[in-house]
């Protein structure tokens, strides 16, 4: 059972719950101690832990937390209820990781939706497949198949073909290179063309 469930905790949204952590993170970081040339993280009885911090942020992505310790290491992804979980451990006075707080404190994984169908999708000019779980008037819900950002839902205008799979994905990659190839030629050829103009004999 979830040490967050029936606390105030959950009726934070994700924003607030990933502002949260990250003021806990940039606290425990300026007043963290060097060691051999490391800032780490100060226990609350004065002891040093063996939790590095360097840019240490929290920020929301999508569905999920996005965790960082040290800046250059990557960013870890926790569920809502792994972020609550979390939050209520730094709030009660935790210095650590989220796995090692997540290993003596774990939480019920909620169980996926079921996937109704795969859509093709474009979204900032990214192409991507969607795993749609859901969907509503003006929404699509469910999960990209990959990437590193995966967008909890996607507005209908964005969905491309309702039934796709690879081959679809594929055939839009290969377009965009044949475009991209043909951009560079036409624009080379221009760049001649300049070439040819500018560098004839001046007839005035």
């Amino acid at each position: 059972m979830s040490e967050t469930k029936g606390t105030a905790l959950e009726v934070l949204s994700l924003t607030e719950i990933a502002e949260r952590i990250d003021r806990h993170l940039s606290r425990m970081e300026r007043s963290a101690q060097k060691v051999n040339g490391h800032s780490m993280a100060v226990n609350p009885d004065g002891t040093v832990t063996n939790l590095r911090l360097f840019s240490a942020n929290a920020t929301r992505m999508g569905n999920r937390v996005g965790v960082t310790y040290v800046s250059y290491q990557g960013r870890s992804s926790l569920t809502r209820d792994e972020a609550l979980s979390y939050l209520a451990g730094l709030d009660g006075g935790y210095v650590g990781r989220h796995y090692e707080w997540l290993r003596e404190h774990p939480v019920e994984q909620a169980e996926e939706p079921e996937v109704r169908f795969t859509a093709l999708v474009c979204q900032g000019g990214r192409f991507f497949l969607y795993d749609v779980t859901k969907r509503t008037d003006k929404r699509v819900y469910g999960k990209a198949r990959s990437g590193y950002w995966s967008p909890s839902y996607v507005g209908r205008d964005d969905v491309l073909r309702w039934q796709a799979d690879e081959g679809h994905l594929d055939a839009i990659h290969e377009a965009q290179k044949q475009r991209d190839a043909a951009i560079r030629e036409a624009e080379d050829t221009f760049q001649r063309r300049v070439r040819e103009i500018t560098g004839a004999p001046n007839d005035r």
